[in-house]
């Protein structure tokens, strides 16, 4: 989505209410009626890995930041500040993903 909107050159871009997938719920609340996080036919969780290359998105993410172009706020601030080493380590160990 930040991608598509950097598209149409923007000033800033803000981004918030995201915990690029390393919280315990792998969807917020209301957002999926399917919450199940097992991977495997017909899962919900095949749409994020096959759409997404985690990592990628992560330093996309934080090159837009440290261009100015991204201001993160909350616990997407708190994310955007790991390594990205440390952000795959979050997936791994403490996130829904897992």
């Amino acid at each position: 989505m930040v991608y598509d909107l950097a598209q149409f050159e923007p000033a800033e871009i803000a981004v918030f209410n995201t915990d690029l997938y390393t919280g315990t719920d792998a969807f917020a609340v209301g957002y999926r009626e399917d919450k199940d996080t097992v991977f495997g036919p017909g899962s919900a969780m095949n749409d994020l890995i096959v759409n997404h290359d985690l990592r990628f998105d992560f330093t996309f993410l934080q090159r837009l930041q440290q261009a100015y172009l991204l201001t993160a706020h909350g616990r997407t601030a708190e994310v955007l500040s790991l390594t990205p080493d440390q952000y795959v380590r979050a997936l791994e160990t403490g996130s829904a993903l897992r």
